[in-house]
């Protein structure tokens, strides 16, 4: 059984001072280190949308929006998605772990770094309008490469995405894990 990359980022990131980091170089070099990883290049089309108000379009987009900035392992337009009070609950078989945002940005941004490979394919159902937030039901396939191993996975989604400062993005995510 193939555990998810990102509860093996889970892991990575509960390491203590000792941590050592798996960067991976927009050429694909793997390297480990005992420092965060550089940032990678960013693109500005990956940013959130701007938006006045939030529809099932924009909802839908911004989904599809974080998932690209992942695909492309742009973890500084990945993470301007997460909101100010974003958190984000991963649901695995015997494991249930919630995190706050600084938590969250700190496994996104490992698990970005750590790859050399990432694709994932995104598949939302219509959006249901929750309040002033829209609640998408999504199923994600992920196929990911990092330092000698590779893997795929599936998962289903919840999120929850609003406005923020004219910004859509996402409040909160619950990412029910499954094995391949």
């Amino acid at each position: 059984m193939k555990k998810s990359l990102l509860v093996s980022g889970l892991l990575l990131a509960s390491f203590s001072a000792h941590a050592v980091f798996l960067c991976t170089s927009p050429e694909g070099k793997a390297t480990y280190q005992d420092v965060p990883c550089p940032t990678l290049p960013t693109n500005s089309a990956n940013y959130p949308i701007a938006a006045k108000q939030l529809t099932p379009k924009v909802a839908t987009d911004t989904v599809l929006r974080f998932n690209e900035s992942l695909n492309q392992r742009d973890q500084v337009a990945a993470l301007k998605y997460f909101s100010a009070d974003f958190r984000i609950v991963f649901d695995a078989p015997g494991r249930k772990v919630a995190l706050q945002r600084n938590q969250a940005q700190m496994i996104f941004d490992t698990v970005v770094s750590a790859n050399k490979k990432y694709k994932a394919t995104t598949q939302c159902g219509e959006p249901k309008a929750d309040g002033d937030k829209f609640v998408l039901e999504c199923d994600l396939k992920e196929q990911w490469a990092a330092a000698s191993r590779q893997g795929t996975h599936s998962s289903h989604q919840v999120i929850r995405v609003k406005l923020e400062n004219g910004y859509a993005v996402l409040h909160d995510m619950r990412w029910v894990l499954s094995y391949e």
